[in-house]
């Protein structure tokens, strides 16, 4: 549940193993982030792909999560 208690709160996933994500996780990651900022939290990112972090930089996700966010 994200709420105004989850303020300052920072969730890292783990996207490790896979070549992409896909526009189901990718919208799924957006909207989390989404509800994450809004209630002054963060989404981090860890993957192994360097063409996962390309996605995602060049996706909705990117706008949300700032490349520093995003662990190669």
């Amino acid at each position: 549940q994200i709420d105004a208690s989850s303020g300052g709160s920072v969730v890292i996933l783990r996207l490790r193993g896979h070549d992409n994500i896909g526009s189901t996780l990718s919208n799924a990651l957006h909207r989390y982030a989404h509800r994450l900022n809004t209630v002054g939290s963060r989404l981090m990112l860890v993957t192994d792909s360097e063409p996962i972090k390309v996605e995602l930089a060049a996706s909705s996700v990117g706008s949300l999560i700032d490349d520093d966010h995003i662990f190669f």
